[in-house]
């Protein structure tokens, strides 16, 4: 399975192994946290931590939806 992973799916899986990467395969702009809490099996504060260190590698850009206080 490794060798068929991208450069970036690479490096998530050698993070976060499957479930980092079924966070990344949800992330599409449009899914909520909580959708993808739903979807995953993984704590709230793991999935914190796998979207910040996703952000921190420039790999996903975390917004904040419009009319939200934090833009």
């Amino acid at each position: 399975m490794k060798n068929e992973l991208s450069p970036v799916e690479k490096i998530i899986f050698d993070k976060y192994g499957k479930k980092g990467l079924k966070v990344y395969e949800l992330i599409d702009g449009k899914i909520s946290t909580t959708e993808i809490l739903a979807r995953v099996d993984l704590t709230q504060p793991k999935l914190v931590e796998i979207l910040d260190f996703m952000n921190e590698q420039g790999i996903i850009r975390l917004g904040y939806p419009a009319g939200s206080l934090e833009q």
